[in-house]
């Protein structure tokens, strides 16, 4: 009751769902993936990899599937060091897979630098199930490793794990300062084009008669003195110049 209630149910929707979903949303709306309505909801799911590979966290679900299965549903196999060889030849395939499609584009930095976490992750990976298996060796003779190894072992492990898990952690955090300062120094050009547009369009006002008031100017199309009024700012409302208006300047 419980698998067919549960397990296959999530199986379905949750773990083989969301990924397909989402692969089949980014199929059918590839002429809409750089629209900022479409990928400030959808770009999660693909913003980051090359044109081509907007599908490949496809790629990603599959893998973390095969590894999470191997460990929850490899103990049906018996042998755990049988468990380490399987997982051993899912990352293997996985490394492969990842050198072939090359999901993000190397010719940019931070493609490169996206391609080649991805790849020492997956590498350190295949280590860390690689040096597991060490620990199952010789149990039919005992000391077929020796403790040293073990230990030393265990130590290379642990270290290239933290050294890998802090290094992507300080790149993170420089990724995200370095758009934050892009960030800042766009604002503050559309701020100074904008206030540079302001300027320019200041400077097409201009006032009336610069060279003085005339008795004219000084009284309104009523006949009350003009003078303490305030005049026109806008230069063009007070003539009407007949080279603009061509041949209609005459009637």
């Amino acid at each position: 009751m419980y698998i067919w209630l549960l397990t296959v149910p999530q199986l379905i929707c949750y773990v083989a769902g969301l990924p397909l979903t989402a692969a089949l949303i980014i199929f059918r709306n590839k002429e809409y993936l750089h629209e900022k309505k479409f990928y400030t909801r959808y770009g999660l799911l693909y913003m980051g990899y090359r044109e081509g590979r907007e599908w490949w966290e496809l790629v990603i679900a599959i893998r973390k599937l095969a590894v999470v299965s191997i460990g929850t549903f490899g103990t049906l196999m018996g042998v755990v060091d049988l468990q380490a060889f399987v997982a051993l030849g899912t990352v293997f395939i996985a490394i492969i897979v990842h050198l072939v499609g090359q999901p993000f584009n190397v010719t940019k930095p931070s493609g490169r630098r996206l391609h080649n976490l991805e790849f020492t992750a997956l590498t350190i990976c295949w280590f860390t199930f690689w040096g597991g298996l060490l620990y199952f060796l010789g149990h039919e003779n005992v000391n077929t490793v020796d403790e040293n190894v073990l230990m030393l072992t265990t130590v290379v492990l642990v270290v290239s794990n933290a050294t890998f898990f802090i290094y992507s952690s300080t790149a993170f955090v420089r990724a995200y300062l370095h758009d934050r300062r892009v960030e800042k120094v766009r604002k503050k050009t559309r701020l100074a084009l904008l206030k540079g547009d302001l300027e320019s369009l200041s400077t097409k006002v201009v006032p009336i008669n610069e060279g003085g008031d005339t008795e004219d100017d000084k009284q309104d199309a009523t006949g009350h003195d003009n003078e303490n009024q305030e005049k026109h700012r806008i230069a063009t409302l007070t003539f009407t110049p007949d080279h603009h208006l061509g041949h209609f300047g005459d009637h």
